[in-house]
């Protein structure tokens, strides 16, 4: 009798032990399905979110740089800016196969220093003040400090015109110039071993 008891106990033990693993095993809804992978894909998209991505960097297409230079360049208002003229007139230039000397186009920018007379390359700008007549360097930012980002600008005495341009915004004779906003006419021409302007003979300070 005392044999039987225990394998009844043993019976019972058992069968509690399989009822508890089955309660374990109890597969989720298909609610609770539903609601884990609506948790996943919320996690998922709140950590995507937080990682910074750069904004697509936007070329100039052909269309862009025919608009442009037939809206800007023309007058004191529609002046170009350096960062255009840099990317702009190379494209038109190579699109049109035109020849290099465009003349009576207006630039602006802030003057940011000069090249020295040796210099043949805008590489070699000097950004700050210093005892040069010849050129000035102008850029989109006044605390622009990369000659990439930059136009030289040839100052001559081929005029009245010119001259009194260039005696307003060398930087030997005015050095309170640096860093000061200035809107040129001139010619685009090769200067400095890249595309500048050449003979300036209007100024219009801001």
């Amino acid at each position: 009798m005392h044999h039987q008891m225990k394998k009844h106990i043993l019976y019972i033990l058992t069968a509690g032990m399989l009822a508890a693993a089955c309660e374990k095993l109890e597969l989720p809804t298909q609610e609770e399905k539903n609601e884990t992978e609506n948790t996943i894909e919320q996690d998922k998209d709140s950590i995507e979110g937080d990682i910074p991505t750069e904004p697509p960097y936007h070329t100039p297409t052909i269309n862009d740089t025919i608009a442009y230079i037939q809206n800007h360049g023309n007058t004191p208002e529609t002046a170009y800016s350096v960062r255009d003229f840099k990317t702009h007139i190379p494209t038109y230039l190579s699109l049109t196969q035109g020849a290099i000397g465009w003349h009576n186009v207006y630039v602006t920018g802030y003057i940011v220093g000069h090249t020295p007379p040796n210099a043949h390359s805008i590489e070699k700008t000097v950004f700050g003040t210093g005892n040069v007549e010849t050129n000035i360097v102008i850029a989109d930012s006044p605390q622009e400090n990369h000659y990439s980002n930059c136009i030289a600008i040839e100052l001559t005495k081929s005029s009245t015109k010119s001259t009194e341009t260039r005696n307003a915004l060398n930087l030997s004779s005015n050095p309170q110039n640096l860093h000061r906003k200035v809107t040129i006419f001139g010619n685009i021409e090769p200067y400095k071993k890249a595309l500048g302007i050449k003979n300036a003979r209007k100024h219009i300070f801001h």
